[in-house]
């Protein structure tokens, strides 16, 4: 049996590609049946993959709070929490089948984390919260306005870029992470001045179109029967984007409020 379309193209969200991947190489010739525990979804007329997203954004706004409180108390609890959401990140990369377990895990460690650093941010910067929160909205609803509407469609130039750009950045910040150690730091990446806000704008533009990756893959996952775990990777797919645009529009606004 040819593996099932969803499969087809790979999706190429960091997060998402290699477990895609995993899943074809486990799926070969027998379709979506992998053998992993969980019922095959069929003939639904809810989005499966968008209510386990709900309900990832629920537990992490719920944690989010939590995190919040948490670092007025305890300061290193939201920053331990960081390096448990990226292990769970590695781990349903490589067993996406835990997804419906790792899944909510990393909602409750991202929550806490993205909580804490949130009261950090705006202890220094009243009203900053408020407002990265409304433009990661706007961002997220535009995006689906374009790619329902189909306005705005995934090409195999499209992915390409996306992945490439999306990778760089990642480079780029693992390299600056490394210069910290040695008191050093790359150039412009943190500069306040318009190329350094220039960078971030470019920086947000990329987290965003990622969405189209995770939008793409649930319009798949909606297509056809799936394993139900899949439902829940996509949403974790989504989260870790939303996420990674919130802080780099929390990023963005304190670059312009220091100017």
């Amino acid at each position: 049996m040819a593996e099932p379309a969803v499969l087809e193209r790979k999706s190429t969200n960091p997060f998402l590609t290699r477990g895609l991947s995993q899943t074809a190489l486990r799926s070969a010739g027998t379709g979506f049946d992998t053998g992993a525990p969980g019922p095959i979804t069929e003939g639904r007329t809810i989005s499966d993959p968008w209510a386990a997203t709900g309900a990832l954004g629920f537990l992490f706004m719920v944690m989010f709070a939590a995190g919040w409180w948490t670092v007025g108390v305890a300061p290193f609890v939201p920053f331990v929490a960081i390096f448990v959401g990226l292990g769970l990140v590695f781990w349903a990369v490589a067993r996406p089948e835990k997804s419906p377990v790792l899944a909510p895990l990393y909602a409750v460690a991202e929550g806490l984390f993205v909580g804490g650093i949130s009261r950090v941010y705006e202890a220094a910067y009243d009203g900053i919260v408020l407002q990265a929160s409304l433009i990661t909205a706007v961002l997220f609803a535009t995006m689906w306005v374009l790619y329902s509407s189909g306005r705005l469609r995934l090409t195999p130039k499209m992915t390409k870029a996306i992945v490439g750009a999306t990778m760089g950045i990642l480079g780029v910040y693992v390299i600056d992470l490394l210069l910290r150690l040695f008191g050093a730091q790359v150039p412009l990446l943190n500069d306040t001045g318009p190329l350094g806000i220039g960078i971030s704008l470019v920086i947000v533009g990329i987290a965003t179109m990622n969405l189209l990756i995770d939008f793409d893959l649930i319009s798949r996952l909606e297509a056809q029967p799936h394993p139900r775990y899949m439902d829940w990777f996509a949403a974790m797919g989504v989260l870790i984007t939303v996420v990674w645009i919130y802080l780099e529009v929390l990023r963005l606004l304190a670059k312009m409020q220091r100017r």
